[in-house]
């Protein structure tokens, strides 16, 4: 994303500051090394990003995107380790090692202010979307989604309504304030319903449609059934009205989860839903994989061919084909994985796109992120690891990337039926892990209400609405039909994963052994050496043709 104002602070090696952004007197030289080659440079370091400029190459990361920093030391004989530079490693996967001139003085302070600023919660400080203010003419980013107005649109009429029965995050502190239920529930009724439902996340209405004969998309947590198969008559009979509303016999349960997953919850005091009791519904298990697997797969630190990662949104994708398929033939389905936060946001919203064009239009696909996934509550800044210097946290996961990864695959398919471009895409992912806007902090509605983020931050969409000629597709077509998604045609996102690897990489052998030093430098950061090109463009080549 481009730097939308110049600073009055100038120094040689950043020509342009971000407003807010100022220098931390870390301007220094230092070599950048990677494999046998060492670049003579000067590193920058602000309370926003690194930046290393030499004569071929210029590194420009933002402190959000920082995973470690490891100091490196030289230790001689009778001597004390002497500190001789530093790695980066970042959570896209990318690494950087600077290491110091034998007469620099100043480099133990670089490091340290480069770890103060990135690791910001452990330095008691605030991140940099609070003290980023641009001049945008947009200011309107935090009010893109309004409850009332969208499920308007959608249509509820009398069955459905809004209650204020979570307006102080008492029922649920990681649900919205505002939740769209059924007519015929009170709001005392809607509290024993929430009892039976992991962090009291209970059946919601996620979307309908006129389009649709207004079946219903539901989403909640799982049952707390426990080892004892624990059941809740309010639950069940909450669940059994909503199928009634429909003309169909049977509704269906999307469980996000591997039976075997949702059968070792129930040791943990959770589980999934008993067809004997909820016999109003058929249960699916949709056989996605946990954050810890999705973590491993493409990780924040390394991706390899082997990642099983295309497996993985397959799986997802294959999902979203499915509960379209059931709302198509008239099912209320309600969408589960163990919280409710991570599988269960891909699931409805991937829906959601494929089947309401709304959603595919730049104001609807942010009304959607801001519904599906920040009003309901996905831990941004758990999974991310936002400020945090823990990076072996087991809670991190990059659940968000794969759903824009599914984005893309669906856009990839169907080109001309989005409103916006890829390059909004990229921009997200950006803004996901630079802390430049307030959109991505923290883990739920109720929290960013607590920090007044809505008045001390910049929303994103704000800057996405001030540039809209930036993402809009040119060719763009209004489409009302559902989208179709080949899930057996995903192909691995280049231009994301792998756009800062030189396009030279991506030809034959031989012009990858022409390669010097310094163009590997600047297109493989050292994570990423075992990404062969020829490997990757083999492999879609064998996708196109399966």
């Amino acid at each position: 994303m481009s730097n939308e104002v110049a600073s009055s602070e100038e120094e040689p090696n950043i020509g342009h500051l971000l407003d807010g952004e100022h220098h931390l007197n870390t301007n220094i030289s230092c070599y950048l090394s990677a494999f046998d080659s060492r670049l003579n440079g000067k590193l920058t370091t602000t309370n926003y990003r690194f930046y290393f400029k030499s004569e071929p190459l210029t590194v420009d990361v933002p402190l959000g995107f920082i995973l470690k920093i490891d100091k490196l030391y030289a230790t001689n004989y009778g001597n004390s380790a002497e500190l001789i530079g530093f790695t980066v490693i970042c959570k896209n996967g990318r690494y950087y090692q600077f290491t110091r001139y034998e007469d620099e003085t100043n480099f133990e302070h670089v490091h340290d202010q480069l770890a103060k600023y990135t690791f910001y919660l452990s330095s008691n400080l605030d991140c940099f979307a609070f003290f980023h203010n641009p001049r945008l003419s947009d200011q309107t980013g935090w009010f893109v989604y309004n409850p009332e107005k969208e499920y308007t649109r959608m249509g509820i009429g009398d069955r459905w309504r809004l209650t204020d029965v979570n307006q102080n995050f008492e029922l649920c502190d990681t649900y919205p304030r505002k939740l769209c239920v059924p007519s015929f529930v009170t709001d005392d009724e809607l509290k024993l319903v929430a009892q039976f439902r992991s962090k009291n996340r209970l059946p919601v209405l996620s979307w309908t449609s006129a389009d649709k004969n207004y079946v219903p998309i539901l989403r909640s947590s799982q049952p707390l059934c426990g080892m004892s198969g624990k059941r809740s008559i309010y639950d069940e009979d909450y669940l059994k009205k909503i199928a009634q509303m429909i003309s169909t016999p049977k509704g269906y349960i999307c469980d996000a989860r591997p039976f075997i997953n949702a059968l070792a919850n129930c040791t943990n005091g959770g589980g999934y839903e008993n067809e004997k009791y909820y016999d109003s519904f058929k249960i699916e298990f949709l056989r996605i994989e946990n954050i810890h697997t999705m973590r491993d797969c493409l990780g924040v630190a390394s991706f390899n061919l082997d990642s099983k990662w295309l497996e993985h949104l397959k799986l997802i994708l294959d999902g979203c084909v499915k509960i379209c398929d059931r709302i198509n033939t008239g099912h209320t389905v309600l969408v589960h994985c163990s919280d409710g936060w991570d599988r269960t946001p891909q699931l409805t919203s991937l829906s959601m796109i494929l089947m309401d064009e709304y959603y595919r239009t730049l104001r609807g696909f942010q009304v959607l992120i801001e519904k599906e996934w920040l009003s309901f509550g996905h831990k941004f800044s758990t999974r991310v690891g936002h400020g945090c210097s823990k990076y072996f946290d087991q809670d991190r996961s990059p659940i968000f990337v794969q759903f824009i990864d599914c984005v893309w695959q669906i856009m990839s398919q169907n080109k001309v039926f989005f409103e916006f471009n890829e390059k909004l895409l990229h921009d997200i992912l950006q803004s996901l892990y630079s802390n430049q806007y307030g959109t991505f902090l923290l883990d739920s509605e109720c929290e960013r209400e607590k920090n007044e983020l809505k008045t001390r931050t910049v929303s994103l969409w704000s800057y996405v609405n001030s540039n809209k000629e930036k993402y809009t597709n040119e060719n763009y077509m209004v489409y009302d039909e559902d989208l179709k998604i080949e899930t057996d045609k995903l192909k691995l996102w280049e231009s994301y994963y792998f756009k800062e690897i030189d396009p030279k990489l991506l030809g034959d052998e031989t012009n990858r052994q022409e390669l010097d030093g310094v163009n590997i430098l600047k297109s493989n950061q050292s994570s990423f050496n075992n990404l062969f090109a020829s490997g990757l463009q083999l492999l879609n080549k064998m996708l196109d043709k399966s």
